[in-house]
């Protein structure tokens, strides 16, 4: 893990050389241990499809989330809500965020300008947390969240959102709440759950169920 460069936009791009970015996290096959971040991601259509999306995601520590966030999913968001295919004659290209967003401003068809400077006060925000501790990583993504669902989420159009969580226990709490709240129901007690996901990053059998429950309570 250490060897990472989380921050490099040359350990994004390589990652992503033989597939497609996506809102999906390339580290699921990774363990889960005391050091991971969690993430809910959210996108619905305009709203007169009323279609929402969302998925949970998880990554090997805190670093990783930034980067992530920083290279791959904000880009990606963004890429949306600037209507990126009427401008980017390479709207598929794996572009760092601000060479996308010098592309919108510059263009004449790119009829969301306005927005680009609270996506760059983003970029910005995610470039101070690398090579920070921990503990503040994890706060300033939960700013980041913030902000970003401030601006992108329930809109007059699309609509963004993410939700980080810094422990598995911490998942399984909003888990069982939507489950309440949806009158879903898990296979198992509120204690019996709370459990588990207590158990996460020590037991292999109980990080299995806990992995299959986030995968099986994502929106499509």
């Amino acid at each position: 893990m250490s060897t990472r460069n989380w921050g490099s936009i040359g350990f994004w791009a390589t990652l992503y050389q033989t597939k497609q970015p996506s809102l999906e996290s390339p580290f699921k096959l990774e363990p889960l241990t005391e050091k991971s971040i969690y993430i809910w991601s959210e996108i619905g259509a305009p709203k007169h499809s009323g279609i929402v999306n969302g998925q949970w995601n998880w990554f090997p520590n805190p670093e990783a989330l930034a980067g992530f966030l920083r290279f791959v999913e904000l880009p990606m968001y963004f890429s949306i809500w600037l209507v990126r295919e009427e401008w980017d004659p390479e709207p598929n290209r794996f572009r760092r965020a601000e060479e996308l967003l010098s592309l919108a401003e510059i263009s004449d068809q790119c009829r969301f300008k306005f927005d680009i400077p609270d996506m760059k006060d983003l970029i910005y925000q995610l470039d101070a947390l690398f090579d920070l501790p921990d503990d503040q990583i994890r706060s300033g993504l939960k700013d980041v969240a913030k902000d970003f669902n401030k601006h992108w989420s329930d809109t007059a159009t699309w609509h963004f959102k993410l939700l980080i969580l810094d422990t598995a226990p911490d998942v399984g709490k909003e888990i069982f709440k939507r489950m309440i709240n949806s009158e879903g129901r898990l296979e198992m007690s509120e204690k019996d759950w709370m459990r588990l996901c207590s158990r996460v990053s020590e037991d292999q059998t109980a990080q299995a169920e806990f992995k299959e429950v986030l995968a099986e309570n994502a929106w499509f």
